[in-house]
């Protein structure tokens, strides 16, 4: 992943429903991700965003994401348009009913600057050395 994150399939999920399908290395990561693959399409499929708040809500409460890919298309990822006002601001809404459609590039794009105002409002910097996109400062 474009994030330098590390991602393992959430067993839970399996045998458990309304849990995210990846548990990301870092924490600090700020979304619940569901993953869906189809043949065809071009939209985010049927359910899949009911299914992402109820994995988000159930896990520490972070931001619900459908990662969605049709064959022959490149991945998109749906997201609440909360998720792009704190990390454009900083500050945190209530709305998770409202969603953006964005590239799979914009959403890792998203994630940095989400974990960058994280970081900075707790100062829980992990890395001093480097910047927000993890290269050396």
């Amino acid at each position: 992943m474009e994030l330098g994150i590390k991602f393992q399939r959430n067993l839970e999920q399996v045998r458990t429903a309304g849990h995210s399908d990846l548990v990301a290395s870092d924490p600090t990561f700020p979304f619940s991700l569901e993953l869906k693959r189809r043949r065809t399409g071009n939209h985010i499929p049927a359910g899949a965003w009911r299914q992402a708040q109820e994995a988000s809500n159930k896990d520490d409460a972070l931001f619900p994401c459908v990662i969605y890919r049709y064959d022959r298309l490149l991945p998109r990822a749906v997201v609440p348009f909360s998720a792009i006002v704190e990390a454009e601001t900083g500050h945190k809404t209530n709305n998770m009913d409202d969603q953006a459609d964005l590239s799979f590039p914009a959403f890792c794009k998203l994630t940095r600057e989400l974990l960058a105002w994280r970081a900075e409002r707790t100062g829980h910097d992990k890395g001093h050395d480097k910047d927000v996109f993890g290269t050396e400062a």
